[in-house]
């Protein structure tokens, strides 16, 4: 019995030598058996994937890959074969060319590996065969088309809000930016909303079965394999218990439904069909519902994503709120705008396009590289060529670093993050004739001229400094002194000198109270002018508020 123990625990012993030998010489074999073991990068991402991972389930995969193009240059290695590329000639090399994707993007085929759809589609050539076939739907033009029935969607979503807004509650605007955005999608895909709205809340759970399956995608895209011989099995699919499935029913329930809608339009799927009916051999029909479920599942997140992106940066810096507040109602007063804003309206607003497309700099739509498989002969990249035997290299292109690093766009990146502390507004995205209006210019930012007026405030006078309108208020609230223009110093005043005056401090007054102020403060303010019934009573008003 004693024998028999001792040899179970010397073949033990063997197994485990054996393990830890095997796993070494995987390790070294990954990490220097290759043609990019000069890269830079990560310990466990140099024999592993498990750095990526790692970092998936923390959140912020591009914060750190950041850090690591800030930290080594224009190539880093994230994976056992795969390198990141923050060079903006990554764009036409990788990008632009007809190169596979990586391996990655066949997660993305919904229920199972059977759905190929565009996203999912590693070959080049299928892939733009898929995009022509489907390309009509994702036309401007088609979608503007659909612009009053979005105006639709926006105007519930206006009504749910003012409901918050009268009762006092606290409004999570993901949630019910989430379903703004799914339900602007089901109206352009199936000419009918999917009701999140209407009902106000999560119709069949999807919206939350949609935020657990996301991390799953991230991470099991890496192990696809493993995917499609479990929850990517079509056996699985056919029984509805997948991750995914909740996407594939709520298409195919909207499909349904749209069958049995009288007022169903020339949507999204109507043009897929009509392609289908015209190229049967060009174009299958699975391939209209592999498409349908991939926009709904990629598009519904992605808008979603950059909205609030959008409103979160614009809180987060309330002098770009004001600022657009003023834009916004300048338009409305000149009669620019419609009650609710149109696609060819809001292409005249300089400051709106300006934040939005800052919104789309700071916080791309996706977070994560985007693979791609060089091909035999390899690729050169900034005087680098990466070659791995066996078509096995994986070259991604992080979008989020290149427009945070590259010079060649930006002399400044971080911009729009230190304009808080410098009050400027993101004004290199804004028109030529716009940025001649404003205090600096996109790349360098000299002080504004100097512009004095004729008569100087009481405290500016005794202290015998320069005065100049809005500046003078500044200085004099610095001090602590009160900021006085006395009439009767000016030899060449009218009759109207003095309530002049008094307008031109009280308009000071406001401008330095929406730089400074409390921001709900100023909201508030701004609510109490508009409710005025005349500009002179607005004017009466304000006066008399700032005067208090």
């Amino acid at each position: 019995m004693g024998s028999a123990w001792m040899w179970l625990l010397h073949d033990w012993g063997t197994w485990a030598l054996g393990l830890i030998g095997t796993i070494l010489t995987h390790v070294i074999v990954r990490r220097y058996c290759t043609s990019i073991r000069d890269i830079p990068g990560p310990m466990l991402a140099s024999f592993s994937n498990l750095w990526q991972v790692l970092h998936i389930l923390k959140g912020h995969t591009e914060v750190e890959t950041l850090k690591l193009h800030q930290k080594h240059g224009y190539f880093v290695r994230i994976g056992s074969n795969e390198v990141s590329v923050s060079h903006p000639d990554a764009i036409r090399k990788l990008l632009y060319a007809q190169i596979a994707k990586g391996p990655w993007y066949s997660i993305m085929s919904i229920p199972d590996y059977r759905y190929v759809n565009q996203m999912s589609e590693l070959d080049p050539q299928q892939h733009i065969r898929k995009q022509r076939n489907i390309s009509s739907g994702y036309a401007l033009s088609n979608i503007v088309q659909h612009e009053p029935h979005f105006d639709a969607v926006l105007q519930l979503l206006t009504i749910r809000l003012d409901e918050f807004c009268q009762s006092c509650r606290p409004v999570e605007l993901d949630r019910w930016f989430t379903f703004f955005a799914f339900d602007a999608i089901g109206e352009v895909i199936f000419s009918k909303s999917f009701g999140f709205l209407e009902q106000g809340q999560d119709v069949r759970s999807a919206i939350a079965n949609q935020r657990l399956l996301a991390p799953y995608v991230a991470i099991m895209g890496h192990y696809a394999w493993l995917h499609n011989l479990t929850l990517g099995n079509p056996l699985l699919s056919r029984l509805g218990i997948q991750p995914s499935s909740h996407i594939f029913d709520t298409c195919i329930a909207a499909i349904d439904a749209r069958k049995q809608n009288p007022a169903k339009r020339h949507d999204m799927m109507q043009k897929w069909l009509d392609t289908h009916a015209k190229y049967p051999d060009r174009m299958e029909e699975v391939e209209i519902f592999s498409t349908a479920v991939g926009t709904l599942g990629a598009g519904g997140d992605t808008v979603s994503a950059t909205i609030q992106a959008l409103f979160y940066l614009l809180i987060r810096h309330p002098q770009y709120m004001v600022r657009l507040q003023t834009e916004l109602d300048g338009a409305e007063a000149r009669g620019e705008l419609s009650p609710i804003v149109q696609y060819a309206e809001a292409q005249r607003l300089p400051f709106l396009q300006a934040c939005m497309k800052e919104t789309y700099r700071f916080h791309t739509a996706v977070g994560l590289a985007l693979p791609r498989v060089a091909p035999p002969e390899g690729i050169t990249i900034a005087g680098r060529v990466l070659l791995l035997p066996l078509n096995s290299m994986i070259v991604s292109f992080p979008l989020f670093c290149l427009n945070f690093l590259s010079c060649k766009f930006f002399k400044n990146p971080y911009l729009y993050l230190t304009m808080t502390m410098s009050r400027r507004t993101p004004r290199r995205l804004l028109p030529a004739k716009e940025e001649t209006d404003t205090q600096c210019r996109v790349h360098n930012l000299p002080r504004e001229k100097r512009r004095n007026v004729s008569i100087a405030c009481t405290s500016c006078r005794q202290k015998k400094t320069k005065c100049s309108g809005m500046i003078s208020y500044l200085q004099c609230t610095t001090n602590g002194t009160q900021c006085i223009y006395d009439a009767k110093s000016d030899r060449r005043c009218k009759a109207n000198t003095t309530e002049l005056l008094v307008s031109r401090a009280a308009l000071c007054q406001f401008v330095a109270k929406i730089r400074h102020g409390v921001f709900i403060e100023v909201l508030n303010l701004m609510r109490e002018i508009r409710k005025q019934p005349t500009d002179q009573q607005a004017v009466e008003y304000l006066v008399q508020v700032l005067n208090k």
